[in-house]
C-alpha cells in the first residue's frame, strides 16, 4: 500500500521542480537535466558510504528518464507513474528527498564557511572527507601533469578584461592559497590565467560550464576543486 497510485508529483519533487498545472503548460526539460546533474554530483554513491545515496541515485535516474522525454512526461503528468511503468514507493521518495536536503544543507554550510574546507575534516552528503582524502586527490592531479607550484603569470583584474569575450575556461591550477583558471578569449590565440573572483564577476556562465565539463571527465578532480574553492558549491544548489 506504500506505492504511489494515480497522479503524483514525486519525480518533479526529486528534481526540485514544480509539476505543471495543466497539460497545455510547457515543461522545461533543460531545467530538469540541469538539476539532475547538480544533484548527482552531490549525492553520487561513489562519494559516500551512506546507503541512502544508492536509493536516491536510482530514483533520480528514473525521474530524469521519465521527464526527459516529452511523451512520457505528459503521460506521467496526466496519469501518474503507473502509466509509464515507473512504480515507486512513497517511503523511498521521502527518504531520497530528506537525503537530498541534507546534502544541500552540508554544501550550503561549506560554501558559507570556507574555513571548514581548511579544517582537518568536513562532511558532505553524510560522508566525512579528511585531509588524507584531499592529498589523494592532489596526487591524482599530479599524475595527470597538473602544476601545483606557483603560477608566474599574474591574474588579470576585472578592468583589464573589459571589452573581450571569454570563449572558454580550458583548465585550472593550484597555488598555495588560491586556484588560478586558464582561459581562452574569442579572437585571441594566447591563453591567459585569471583568478576566480574576476571570473565570478564577469563570466559566471563559463565557470558553470567548466565545472560540469570537469564533472564529466573526473568527479574526483571536481570534488578536490570544490574543496579548495568552497564558494563554487553555489553552482550545485537547485
Amino acid at each position: 500500500m506504500d506505492r504511489c497510485r494515480g497522479k503524483c508529483d514525486c519525480f518533479y519533487k526529486l528534481l526540485r521542480l514544480s509539476r505543471p498545472i495543466s497539460l497545455g503548460e510547457k515543461f522545461h526539460v533543460n531545467s530538469a537535466e540541469k538539476n539532475y546533474k547538480k544533484l548527482m554530483i552531490l549525492i553520487h554513491p561513489d562519494k559516500t558510504n551512506d546507503t541512502k545515496a544508492h536509493v536516491t541515485a536510482i530514483l533520480l535516474n528514473t525521474a530524469i528518464r521519465v521527464l526527459r522525454e516529452p511523451v512520457s512526461e505528459l503521460r506521467y503528468r496526466n496519469s501518474g507513474a503507473k502509466s509509464i511503468k515507473a512504480p515507486h514507493r512513497k517511503s523511498e521518495i521521502n527518504l531520497a528527498l530528506c537525503f537530498i536536503n541534507d546534502c544541500l544543507k552540508d554544501a550550503s554550510l561549506l560554501a558559507a564557511s570556507p574555513s571548514l574546507a581548511s579544517s582537518s575534516s568536513f562532511s558532505i552528503g553524510g560522508e566525512l572527507l579528511n585531509k588524507k582524502n584531499g592529498l589523494g586527490y592532489a596526487q591524482e592531479y599530479q599524475s595527470h601533469g597538473e602544476d601545483f607550484g606557483h603560477n608566474k603569470s599574474s591574474s588579470r583584474s576585472a578592468d583589464s578584461i573589459h571589452g573581450r569575450r571569454l570563449e572558454a575556461i580550458t583548465g585550472h591550477r593550484y597555488q598555495p592559497r588560491k586556484v588560478i583558471f586558464t582561459v581562452k578569449w574569442e579572437g585571441y590565440t594566447r591563453e591567459e590565467h585569471i583568478g576566480l573572483n574576476t571570473l565570478m564577476i564577469n563570466d559566471r556562465d563559463r565557470v558553470e560550464e567548466y565545472l560540469f565539463k570537469l564533472e564529466s571527465e573526473s568527479q574526483r578532480k571536481l570534488l578536490y576543486l570544490l574543496k579548495r574553492e568552497p564558494s563554487l558549491w553555489q553552482f550545485f544548489f537547485c
